[in-house]
Parts: structure tokens; sequence; C-alpha cells
């Protein structure tokens, strides 16, 4: 039976922050960059 996605996000949420990864931080970068390039393209 395949895992729910609230269990896959869990596991991945223990593994980012077992190998030390700032995720808030990495998700700011993200949305920062894609705004940016949403607002290139108008």
């Amino acid at each position: 039976m395949a895992r729910s996605w609230k269990d896959v996000k869990a596991a991945k949420g223990r593994r980012d922050q077992a190998a030390g990864r700032d995720m808030e931080r990495a998700r700011e970068e993200a949305r920062t960059r894609t705004e940016a390039l949403i607002a290139g393209s108008a």
C-alpha cells in the first residue's frame, strides 16, 4: 500500500533536518527566484 503524502512529507522533513538543510530559507529563495522570473517575463 502506498504511503500518504503526509507520511512522505514528514519523512522528507526528517531527512532534510538530519542533513542540516534549512528548508524555510530554501523555500524563500525559490519563491524569490520564481517571482523574479515571472516579473521578468511580463
